[in-house]
């Protein structure tokens, strides 16, 4: 496969690959061709991705400068924080499909890193000077790294918890806010609740 679920797809773009030793002709392609559904919107019964697009932009709507809507940002990151929660424990990598000793199909999707930089990147990037926040999205790295076991995985989660932590300190609006700031960061659980301020 070269898309993912939910990518973008045109007819002058492959979907996908065969390996074979001759060329395949018209009637074989057929069968692997209706494996494949193309419609003209993303759907989220498939494409977790999709979901999480979805929230995100909520979020960077409510955090743009003429809505300023820090409550709907902080609940549309409550929600996609309890997805990648979810998801941090399960194995969601594709995996090969193999007949037997036969390998018959490498399949194309989203991996954790990809699906954790849909869900922080972007809102971090527009969150700047805001501490409730950034405040929420410390707390939620945490609470997602408290869904995987995986070594790995947890490595991801600190590294995008330093990169949250380094904008929330170089941006603090006060001491005030900085102090609350490295409070989380401590774990020390005195950080202030300012959840609509």
């Amino acid at each position: 496969m070269k898309r993912h679920l939910g990518d973008f797809a045109s007819p002058d773009l492959p979907i996908a690959s065969i390996g074979a030793k001759h060329a395949s002709d018209a009637e074989a392609m057929r069968c692997p061709s209706s494996l494949f559904a193309i419609d003209s919107y993303r759907t989220i019964e498939q494409d977790v991705a999709f979901g999480i697009r979805q929230l995100v932009d909520v979020a960077l709507k409510a955090l743009s400068p003429g809505i300023n809507d820090t409550t709907t940002a902080i609940t549309s990151l409550d929600c996609l924080s309890l997805i990648l929660r979810r998801l941090a424990g399960r194995r969601i990598e594709p995996r090969p499909i193999r007949d037997g000793d036969t390998l018959r199909v490498l399949p194309a999707g989203p991996g954790f890193e990809r699906l954790l930089a849909l869900t922080f990147d972007q809102i971090l990037e527009n969150a700047h000077r805001n501490t409730t926040v950034l405040l929420r999205m410390l707390q939620a790295i945490e609470q997602v790294r408290g869904g995987t076991r995986s070594p790995q995985r947890q490595r991801m989660l600190d590294d995008k918890r330093d990169v949250v932590a380094e904008v929330a300190q170089r941006t603090a609006s006060s001491r005030d806010a900085l102090a609350q700031i490295e409070a989380q960061l401590a774990g020390d659980g005195g950080a202030k609740d300012t959840t609509g301020a």
